[in-house]
C-alpha cells in the first residue's frame, strides 16, 4: 500500500552545487494517511525534503525543476507548502502508532534535493528515491512537521564573523497557549556549524532541561565528540515529549569561521544556515509507542552507508545472547559470516573492512540474529 517517488537523475559537473524543487502528483483518488517513509539519497546530498503543496503553488512552480538558488523559489515554498519530512542522510521514518501525515485526494507534493559534487574531476549523478506507505484516512491523529529558522522572516540576520573565534547564536520557538507532543527533532547548519544544542525554555526565559546534544551521532545513540553537519543527529522521543509551547524551546548553534570575511545566510554551502526541524502532534494518540521495522528489537544501524571501505554495524542486545551476523549478496547467497558468538547486554559495534573481507562493489544484506529475532539491513559497498 503506497507509492514510490524517484527524483532525477540530475548530473553535476565537478564542484557544482544545486538545490532543485519539483512538483509531483501521485494521483491519489481518495484521502490517505501516510505512516512510513523510506528514503534513499546520494551520500553527497545535503538534504532531501518532502512538502505538501497547494494548487496555487503547483501553478507557480510549474512542471519543470526549479533552481532553488533563486530566492523567489524559497519564498514560494513558505507561501504555498507545508513540511512533511526532511532527510540529511538515507533513513526510514516509521511514525508512532496512531499517528500519520495526511494527504488529500489529488494533492501534490514538492520534492527538494540539495546536493554538492565534491569531486574536482568527475561529474556525478543525483538520484533520490522515496517509498511512501499509506492507509485509508480516519484512524490516526495528524503528525505535523515544521521548522524554526534564526531571524524568523529575516534569515539574513544570521552573519558569521570571520575572525576564527567560536560564536553562538540563540533562537527561541514559542506558540502561546499550545501544548505539543514532539516525536523527533533535528538540526541543520552548513560547514561552519560546530555545535547545536536544544533546551526546554523556562517561564522566565532561561534554559531548562537539555533535550538535544549536537555531538551525538546521526541516530542519537552515542556521543561521538563532535558535530557532523553533513549527518546531524535526529532525536526521536518514545514516548513523545510533551512541551508547553507558551514557554517553548531554545535552540543554540555555534559556528567557527576562519576565512577572514563575514559569511551571511545562504541557501548553498557558501553561506550559512541555522534551522531546526521537528515533528509533533497536538494531542496524544491512544497508543504512543514508536514502531520498529519488522518488530526490530536490535536497533540495527550501518554507518556509513554507502561505504567505500570501512563501515560499522551497530546494534543493541536486550540481554546476554548468542549473536550471528551474516552477509548476503543481492542474489540471496551468503558470502560471509561476520560474527558468531555470545555477547553481553547493551550496545555493540562491529567494524568491517570491505577490502580485508574481499567484498566487491555492490549491494549486500546484513542479517543479524539476536534478541529472538532476525533483522535485515542493506549496505552498499563502493570501490
Amino acid at each position: 500500500e503506497g507509492y514510490q517517488v524517484k527524483f532525477g537523475p540530475v548530473f553535476l559537473t565537478p564542484h557544482e552545487e544545486f538545490e532543485l524543487f519539483q512538483v509531483y502528483n501521485p494521483g491519489l483518488t481518495e484521502d490517505k494517511e501516510l505512516t512510513e517513509f523510506h528514503a534513499k539519497i546520494p551520500i553527497e546530498s545535503h538534504h532531501w525534503a518532502l512538502r505538501k503543496i497547494t494548487d496555487a503553488g503547483v501553478t507557480a512552480f510549474g512542471p519543470a525543476p526549479v533552481d532553488g538558488a533563486n530566492f523567489n523559489a524559497q519564498i514560494l515554498t513558505f507561501q504555498h507548502t507545508k513540511f512533511m519530512a526532511i532527510w540529511q542522510f538515507s533513513d526510514d521514518l516509521l511514525l508512532p502508532e496512531g499517528t500519520a501525515h495526511y494527504q488529500d485526494a489529488g494533492e501534490s507534493l514538492l520534492l527538494n534535493l540539495h546536493m554538492k559534487n565534491y569531486s574536482g574531476t568527475m561529474s556525478v549523478p543525483a538520484t533520490a528515491y522515496l517509498n511512501i506507505y499509506t492507509q485509508p484516512r480516519g484512524s490516526s491523529i495528524e503528525m505535523k512537521t515544521d521548522l524554526s529558522s534564526y531571524g524568523g522572516q529575516n534569515p539574513f540576520a544570521l552573519q558569521i564573523p570571520g575572525d576564527g573565534q567560536p560564536v553562538t547564536f540563540e533562537n527561541v520557538a514559542t506558540a502561546p497557549g499550545e501544548t505539543r507532543y514532539f516525536w523527533n527533532i533535528q538540526s541543520h547548519t552548513h560547514s561552519r556549524g560546530k555545535d547545536f544544542d536544544m533546551f526546554l525554555r523556562n517561564s522566565d526565559g532561561t534554559k531548562g532541561t537539555q533535550i538535544y546534544e549536537g555531538f551525538y551521532n546521526e541516530d542519537y545513540t552515542f556521543n561521538q565528540g563532535y558535530y557532523d553537519y553533513t549527518h546531524p543527529a535526529v532525536r526521536t522521543f518514545n514516548p513523545m515529549l510533551e512541551v508547553d509551547m507558551t514557554n517553548g524551546l531554545i535552540f543554540e548553534a555555534t559556528y567557527l569561521n576562519n576565512t577572514g570575511a563575514t559569511i551571511p545566510f545562504g541557501l548553498t554551502t557558501d553561506g550559512e544556515m541555522f534551522v531546526t526541524y521537528f515533528s509533533y502532534t497536538s494531542e496524544l494518540p491512544a497508543t504512543t509507542s514508536v514502531k520498529n521495522e519488522k518488530d526490530d528489537k536490535s536497533l540495527l544501524r550501518i554507518n556509513p552507508n554507502p561505504a567505500k571501505n570501512n563501515f560499522e554495524i551497530n546494534y543493541t542486545l536486550t540481554a546476554n545472547d548468542m549473536v550471528t551476523i551474516d552477509l548476503y549478496n543481492i542474489a540471496g547467497v551468503k558470502v560471509k559470516n561476520i560474527f558468531n558468538g555470545k555477547q553481553d547486554e547493551g550496545k555493540q559495534t562491529l567494524r568491517v573492512n570491505a577490502m580485508d573481507e574481499n567484498l566487491s562493489a555492490g549491494l549486500y544484506f546484513v542479517h543479524l540474529q539476536a534478541n529472538g529475532s532476525t533483522t535485515v539491513k542493506k549496505i552498499v559497498v563502493m570501490n
